[in-house]
């Protein structure tokens, strides 16, 4: 396997394994979960979403784990969110998930905060322009 065909491999394939849709926490329990240092599950900002926004009734809700999973959760006009399937909004796994442990020291929190995001823009947004 070339180094193209192993990227498309991680990009298409490895990511379904990792973030399958079977596992995610129903929004119930998501919404118990969020910013609790424990679960590892964070609430990413709105703005951020902007992958996985239909533009259609109320914004999604986008949740990010440390270990790398991300589900969406869809709006419908009644106000309830159900996991988002559609292949274009869905979450997807990161491998360098933009988000990191509140529980390290200030001086950590910078180095993995710039190692998160210019990892994420590489190899987790880039691959969808270029494959």
């Amino acid at each position: 396997m070339n180094i193209i065909e192993y990227i498309k491999y991680m990009h298409l394939y490895e990511r379904n394994i990792r973030n399958k849709e079977s596992d995610a926490p129903s929004i119930s329990e998501m919404m118990l979960f969020i910013n609790n240092l424990d679960t590892g599950w964070y609430l990413s900002p709105e703005y951020l979403n902007v992958f996985h926004d239909d533009k259609q009734n109320l914004p999604e809700l986008k949740f990010l784990n440390l270990d790398g999973r991300e589900y969406v959760y869809k709006a419908h006009i009644n106000g309830i969110y159900n996991l988002e399937l559609d292949e274009k909004y869905k979450g997807t796994y990161n491998y360098f998930p933009p988000i990191y442990n509140k529980k390290n020291k200030w001086f950590t929190e910078i180095f993995m905060f710039l190692y998160r995001i210019l990892g994420h823009l590489v190899f987790d947004v880039l691959p969808y322009y270029i494959l």
